[in-house]
């Protein structure tokens, strides 16, 4: 028998040295899977079993799928040795119709297992909601529309909402990535006025469109103005907090609305979607004092034509910026996209200077 290589004897600092461009060339993949990096890693040897770099690569996820056989799993999960490694929870629905996984969604079950779970989870900071399609024993995030798209991702968002707010977690950084059917009013879900985001920094709204109907001009109106009110509901719970925004997609919405929220925090801002009231946009500029890098892109909403270009452009040059502080005047500037998106849109990009 061979004796043991020299190599899992070597000290800790030097062993996490080794593992650290793993890491981190993991993490710069936007569809990185630290199990399928780090598992055989993680099982080669004691010593790397119980390296702290790697422990908190492989555990920093835990991902709750709503079909029944991860719930009948959940059921006999004891995470105590994780969970101190735990920061992101991700909430993930069938991209595909079915009454069993929606019951399931909706169940009390299901419920009480996420909560149960979210409780022993103390460091989680990040929860994202997707859709997903299997694809044998593997699943893959429902990020191209295709297919026939359901009304699972309302369940889930209501399921996510309840849980997190009955577990008590408090996230800095909350992604919607998954299909919603525009018709749902976030404020009414159970467990909406107890969810706590007074500690809520990252906003990410990027959800799935419901591809299986196609409104009509009146219902989209709704629609878009329905998905403006949830918005503003959701920065009005982390006004305080709330330092970096990106909205994106084929979604429907119009936004910002008339009435305008204070983020003093607020340091991004990136639109990149149909729909943006560059009017209302120039107002809610003047409430966002220490906003350093700011990106428009996609199809605009106007009203009042040039008056309202004049009026987001009077906003950036009247930025407050220079009084709050850390900078000095910011730089603001027209970029054709087209070579990016295929399309003529225009890009206004802004960034403290």
């Amino acid at each position: 028998m061979d004796p043991p290589s020299k190599f899992y004897s070597l000290p800790e600092e030097i062993l996490t040295k080794i593992a650290e461009p793993l890491v981190a060339g993991a993490k710069r993949s936007s569809y990185c899977y630290f199990d399928e990096d780090f598992t055989p890693l993680h099982l080669s040897s004691p010593r790397f079993a119980h390296l702290k770099i790697i422990e908190e690569a492989l555990f920093c996820t835990i991902r709750l799928f709503a079909v029944k056989d991860h719930l009948d799993a959940l059921e006999h999960l004891d995470v105590a040795r994780i969970a101190p490694f735990v920061k992101a929870i991700w909430f993930a629905a069938p991209s595909q119709d079915s009454i069993q996984d929606k019951g399931l969604l909706l169940s009390e079950g299901l419920r009480a297992a996420w909560i149960r779970l979210l409780r022993t989870l103390p460091v989680v900071a990040k929860a994202s909601l997707f859709s997903y399609n299997f694809e044998g024993s593997q699943w893959q995030s429902d990020v191209t529309g295709q297919g026939t798209p359901s009304r699972m991702g309302d369940a889930l968002m209501a399921a996510a909402v309840t849980c997190i707010a009955s577990a008590g977690t408090r996230v800095r950084g909350l992604k919607v990535a998954c299909h919603l059917t525009g018709t749902l009013d976030w404020q009414k879900l159970p467990g909406w006025e107890e969810l706590d985001l007074s500690g809520l920094e990252n906003v990410t709204y990027a959800p799935e469109p419901d591809a299986s109907v196609l409104p009509n001009e009146d219902d989209h109106a709704r629609q878009a103005a329905l998905a403006a009110t949830n918005l503003s509901a959701l920065f009005d719970k982390c006004q305080g907090t709330l330092r970096k925004i990106k909205i994106r997609g084929d979604i429907k919405l119009i936004w910002p609305g008339e009435q305008t929220l204070s983020l003093p925090e607020l340091r991004y801002l990136s639109l990149r979607f149909s729909g943006i009231h560059v009017g209302n946009l120039g107002v809610w500029l003047r409430h966002m004092p220490r906003l350093e890098y700011f990106v428009l892109a996609g199809d605009y909403v106007t009203n009042g034509g040039e008056t309202s270009w004049r009026c987001l452009f009077d906003a950036t040059r009247e930025h407050p910026l220079d009084e709050v502080g850390s900078n000095v005047g910011v730089r603001a500037w027209l970029q054709d996209e087209s070579e990016d998106d295929d399309d003529d849109d225009l890009c206004l990009k802004w960034r403290c200077c």
